[in-house]
């Protein structure tokens, strides 16, 4: 403490406690020399870089994409050959069971299709929290990316059935009803499973409990469906 006292009455403590009294003169300063935002470029150049970012991955992760479109078109052809008909009846109960299931098959496949988000979205998270801790950029520009394009290969993958099954099924040949199973159908149900197997990964962390509450998100779907369990049942009631 006498060391302290010493140096703040010498000449020198002296001078640096002025200098440091005196207000500092910004227009002196150097404007690179201070940040005046959290991130180091724009919003619109961190989403670009995001999006060139999330490009590059899906490339190094080809073979994951190449073989869910290979494995689902496999069960297309499967389901292809169950339901194979060039027009389906409509005239008895049966026939709409018919309709019903091969609809059925359709939205599980797809669901099952999306549920490989969980691991890949886990794999992830590492360094999406360590670069964003470190305000590489934030939470939105990371996230927005991964949508827009899931929504592409959701697209693809919806075609891929839609184009082999609609028709070989026999279900109706009016245009209007292929879209709408196409857009309105499969590929909101692609969406919405993609989107939510994201949601569990996020918020878990952990793979075995992701897959856990991805499992039973799953079959509160399948039995709230309306179709395994009819609305009637007392149970429900």
């Amino acid at each position: 403490m006498e060391f302290v006292d010493a140096f703040q009455s010498s000449q020198i403590g002296q001078e640096l406690a002025d200098e440091l009294a005196r207000p500092f003169d910004r227009s002196q300063n150097h404007p690179a020399a201070l940040t005046t935002s959290k991130y180091g470029v724009s919003r619109k150049e961190l989403l670009k870089s995001c999006i060139a970012r999330e490009i590059l991955l899906m490339k190094r992760n080809s073979f994951a994409y190449v073989f869910k479109s290979v494995q689902l078109l496999f069960l297309c052809v499967i389901a292809t050959t169950v339901f194979l008909r060039s027009k389906m009846h409509r005239d008895s109960i049966m026939d709409g069971d018919i309709f019903m299931g091969a609809l059925f098959f359709t939205e599980l496949v797809m669901m099952f299709n999306s549920f490989s988000e969980i691991s890949m979205t886990i794999d992830k998270l590492p360094v999406f929290y360590k670069q964003r801790d470190l305000l590489f950029f934030p939470a939105w520009a990371y996230a927005l990316p991964t949508c827009i394009l899931k929504i592409l290969i959701s697209f693809m993958e919806v075609s891929i059935w839609v184009f082999v099954n609609y028709y070989a099924t026999g279900f109706d040949p009016n245009a209007t009803r292929f879209f709408k199973q196409y857009l309105l159908l499969l590929l909101l149900t692609t969406q919405m499973a993609s989107s939510q197997f994201r949601l569990m990964a996020a918020l878990s962390r952990n793979l075995i409990i992701a897959n856990t509450f991805g499992f039973f998100a799953f079959l509160v779907i399948l039995s709230m469906g309306g179709f395994i369990l009819s609305r009637g049942s007392s149970w429900i009631n």
